[in-house]
């Protein structure tokens, strides 16, 4: 089974996925596979403009396209998957955003460079698809202190809801709302520990294997 978001469904010219391990690929997507982009995620905070079939990315973090039937996603294992829409159906985006690039600020990257084309965020919808919860994610204090001055404006209780536990999935929302994204589903599911559905998880011990999150404009609009 895939997971989807109920927010971006009402956008009806827009297909979308979260996978699970026992689909790791959304079957939308399986039509036009080999026309998705090479892209390398590095954990950085790197955007590619995605214009054609088959298009060499680079070492990117985030796509995004405004394209027909030419599927964009990421791929995780415990790190946060988050797809974007506009409410047109016109343009979409999909982002890998772990400790490192959520610490990085990619989202806010990627809407200084979407802003810079002329986008609003009211305009667009998010989803935040299943990642490693604060049920399972337990780092070290002085990454927790790092975060707390990372952001300073986010209440930590918000996203360190218990000692040295850290919730990436809460702090990306907070994000977003304070971007200015019209409005973000969170699609609570934790990579490490749900058992219905099931997930690959990096800290459960899964170091090859990874989901995707896939999201594709459809050739109706």
């Amino acid at each position: 089974m895939t997971l989807q978001s109920a927010l971006l469904n009402e956008v009806k010219t827009v297909e979308h996925g979260f996978g699970t391990l026992s689909e790791p690929l959304p079957p939308f997507a399986l039509e036009k596979w080999d026309d998705r982009p090479s892209w390398k995620q590095v954990h950085g905070t790197g955007i590619a403009w995605v214009n054609q079939a088959r298009q060499e990315c680079g070492d990117v973090d985030a796509l995004v396209t405004q394209s027909p039937l030419l599927p964009i996603a990421v791929v995780t294992a415990d790190c946060v998957p988050l797809l974007f829409v506009h409410r047109s159906g016109r343009s979409i985006a999909a982002v890998h955003a772990g400790w490192r690039g959520t610490l990085a600020r990619i989202t806010e990257k990627l809407w200084s460079h979407l802003t810079e084309r002329g986008e609003n965020p009211k305009e667009w919808l998010a989803a935040i698809g299943p990642c490693i919860g604060p049920c399972c994610y337990e780092v070290s204090q002085e990454l927790i202190e790092t975060f707390q001055s990372g952001f300073p404006e986010v209440p930590s209780h918000l996203w360190n809801p218990q000692e040295r536990r850290l919730d990436l999935a809460a702090l990306n929302r907070e994000t977003l709302l304070q971007i200015g994204i019209g409005e973000v589903d969170l699609v609570r599911s934790c990579t490490r520990c749900s058992t219905s559905p099931k997930f690959y998880s990096y800290r459960r011990g899964d170091r090859e294997s990874r989901q995707y999150s896939a999201i594709r404009i459809c050739d109706s609009l």
